[in-house]
């Protein structure tokens, strides 16, 4: 059964069963969400050159890609921290790394063991794509089977970018539009796609009820 939680903590779910937001609301399952969440048709990548890249990545750094845990490592990092805690210290979540006093548009140092990557070609092309471009943290997340996050809205990042690398059919977002009294639910396939995220707009959650972890490519704007 979903337990409550509070601080950005993901929690248990039931498998294939979809969190209840609230059981008054109307629910539509939707391919995207137009401003909101949506594929960015002119930033589609090469799947297969992502996952080869970031099974390199972490078996530079020595992670397991295909880790069945819910946590994230930061491909960009504060400047002059040295060894495994440029993509292991600071990753958690953004009330954490407000504790410690800093804030994510200061990790502008790309992880050096990713610069010669198809990974970190597809990051800038993102980051070229912005109006502006990106500024901060850059991570690679992951959400184990059976878990999710609360609802919430990322009021410290106005855009988001997705690329989903794992994925599976019960990997679902929800957005709980109050105005219409409207939970919608879509599902980001692993194609290589990026998809735009607006992550203010809608409160929103994302749960994996599937058997398998799910790993995206999160790119933010902290500017």
């Amino acid at each position: 059964d979903l337990k409550s939680v509070s601080n950005g903590v993901p929690v248990r779910v039931r498998p294939r069963v979809p969190i209840i937001i609230n059981n008054s609301m109307e629910e539509r399952y939707v391919s995207h969400l137009p401003g909101v969440c949506e594929p960015v048709y002119s930033l589609s990548f090469d799947h297969e050159r992502l996952i080869r890249s970031t099974e390199i990545l972490c078996q530079r750094i020595g992670m397991d890609m295909q880790m069945q845990r819910t946590m994230a490592i930061n491909l960009t990092h504060l400047p002059g921290i040295k060894g495994a805690d440029r993509w292991s210290k600071y990753n958690q979540s953004h009330l954490e790394i407000t504790k410690e006093g800093l804030t994510e548009r200061d990790f502008v140092e790309p992880l050096a063991e990713m610069t010669d990557l198809y990974l970190h070609e597809v990051i800038q092309e993102i980051n070229l794509h912005h109006p502006g471009g990106l500024t901060g943290r850059v991570q690679l997340t992951w959400i184990a089977s059976g878990f999710a996050y609360p609802l919430h809205r990322d009021l410290q990042s106005p855009h988001r970018y997705h690329i989903p690398l794992i994925s599976n059919p019960w990997c679902r977002w929800s957005f709980l539009d109050d105005t219409h009294d409207i939970t919608y639910r879509l599902h980001m396939p692993a194609s290589g796609m990026a998809w735009y995220l607006d992550p203010i707009t809608f409160a929103h959650t994302v749960s994996n009820e599937g058997e398998r972890a799910r790993l995206h490519l999160l790119i933010s704007d902290y500017s």
